[in-house]
């Protein structure tokens, strides 16, 4: 409910700017672009919408890498105690969500100083499908660390894919 009371409307209809602010606010908000008329829905744009793959492509990948990272997040410790870790060690294996920060960090200061995401997107994705790949076709080995490094793969891909795809 406060949102509704703290937040600005639209720079042509709100009551906290004055006139300069307003022109400026209206000025920057259609700069590179034909305009904004307003709250006007066109029936043309709805339907494009609805009509191009890439809101498709995106929902599927936002999907995935939802659905890889709240299973990682929930299940990661009990993986790790199943490696025969007890359950005060667990938290000290845990260090994938530091690698996760570092690498997230690193290829979004990156992407931004090139200009494009989608090449560090799709590394992060295929960083996180190797993971999986690897534990789901060829793991075979009982020794925990070529499953930690699996699951090192599998936490940065998906938590760098969703930071990454959605900046």
């Amino acid at each position: 409910m406060v949102c509704l009371f703290v937040l600005l409307d639209r720079p042509e209809s709100t009551h906290s700017l004055n006139a300069m602010e307003r022109k400026l606010a209206l000025a920057r908000t259609s700069r590179g672009t034909s305009g904004d008329v307003g709250k006007v829905i066109n029936k043309r744009h709805v339907l494009a919408a609805f009509l191009d793959w890439r809101v498709y492509v995106s929902g599927v990948l936002h999907f995935g890498l939802f659905c890889a990272s709240g299973s990682i997040g929930a299940f990661l410790p009990t993986i790790i105690t199943t490696m025969g870790y007890f359950a005060d060690r667990t938290t000290v294996y845990s260090g994938p969500y530091t690698v996760v920060t570092v690498v997230l960090v690193s290829m979004a200061y990156t992407s931004d100083r090139l200009q494009s995401r989608g090449p560090f997107v799709f590394a992060a994705c295929a960083l996180g499908a190797t993971g999986y790949a690897y534990v789901a076709i060829v793991f075979s080995s009982q020794s925990a660390h070529p499953l930690l490094c699996c699951i090192l793969c599998e936490t940065t891909g998906a938590y760098s894919g969703i930071g990454l795809s959605m900046a």
